[in-house]
C-alpha cells in the first residue's frame, strides 16, 4: 500500500506542513516509492522540506541522493536499522 496522493495534497492546502518524510523502501514492506509519488515529492513547494530516509539503499540501490543539488528543501538520509 502506498501514499494517498489526494489525502496528502489535501491535507497540505488544509495545514501549516512544513515538513514530509518519505522513506524508501519502506520498512517492514520493503516497498519502494512509486514514479506518482516521487512526481508528488517533487511538485511540493520549497517551503515544504522533504526528507527523503534511505535506510535500506544498500537493498534498493535506488537514491534521490543527486536531486539536493536542484531541491535545496529537500534532506537525504540513511539512517542506521537493526
Amino acid at each position: 500500500m502506498g501514499l494517498d496522493l489526494a489525502a496528502c495534497q489535501q491535507a497540505l492546502q488544509e495545514n501549516p506542513i512544513r515538513v514530509v518524510c518519505l522513506v524508501s523502501p519502506n520498512s517492514p514492506t520493503g516497498n519502494s516509492i512509486t514514479q506518482a509519488e516521487w512526481q508528488w515529492a517533487r511538485s511540493l513547494p520549497p517551503d515544504v522540506l522533504v526528507i527523503v530516509d534511505e535506510a535500506y539503499y544498500e537493498f534498493s540501490r535506488q537514491t534521490v541522493a543527486a536531486e539536493v543539488i536542484d531541491r535545496p528543501h529537500w534532506v537525504v538520509l540513511r539512517t542506521f536499522s537493526k
